[in-house]
């Protein structure tokens, strides 16, 4: 596993007793000492925490962004407000399905995307090749992103981060954590994300 990616956490997983597979080019975390079953039921009863920093953390910015990436998802883009997000494919010029990805507004021309590991390198070369040049494009290859999820998923996270307690779903904040500058979303009915 020498020649594949490392996520920003590896250390932290190493220390846990990980046992690690490559997925997506990356050194993946699959396992625990607690066994799949455990880690399954610990976290359908109560919390688990899910590296995915292998996925595509982008931002789209600049005169045009919101109509640009409007010509290339089938979701109506102007009518969110700031913290909506929207699940969506990127497609092809032929309608076909390069990829899903969420979409974050912030605001008239910053959008957040988060797209799958697997196809982050062929999505951001499609969307360099059809973004007008007043867009810019953002990866985050150094971020980490981590999915907290199970039914006590917003509690625990809230005692570390107040504002996840009254996040709504399909929703995001940008706040901070122990001096860092972080985004919150909540895009599952128990699972909030924390990049």
């Amino acid at each position: 596993m020498t020649d594949l990616h490392t996520l920003v956490l590896d250390q932290f997983h190493t220390e846990q007793g990980a046992k690690f597979a490559p997925f997506a080019g990356y050194k993946m975390p699959i396992q625990y000492p607690l066994g799949v079953k455990g880690e399954h039921l610990h976290t359908r009863d109560s919390v688990g925490l899910f590296d995915v920093s292998h996925m595509g953390q982008l931002t789209i910015e600049g005169q045009g962004s919101t109509e640009a990436l409007e010509n290339l998802v089938p979701a109506a883009l102007q009518e969110m407000v700031p913290g909506q997000i929207r699940y969506s494919q990127l497609t092809l010029e032929n309608g076909g399905i390069l990829d899903d990805l969420m979409l974050t507004r912030w605001d008239d021309s910053t959008w957040g995307l988060v797209v799958n590991g697997a196809c982050k390198h062929a999505d951001m070369d499609h969307l360099k090749a059809h973004l007008p040049n007043t867009v810019a494009m953002t990866y985050f290859d150094a971020h980490a992103l981590i999915a907290v999820q199970g039914p006590k998923a917003r509690s625990a996270l809230a005692r570390l981060i107040p504002e996840a307690a009254n996040l709504v779903f399909m929703r995001a904040v940008q706040t901070t954590w122990n001096g860092h500058a972080i985004t919150l979303s909540c895009c599952g009915l128990e699972s909030l994300q924390m990049y």
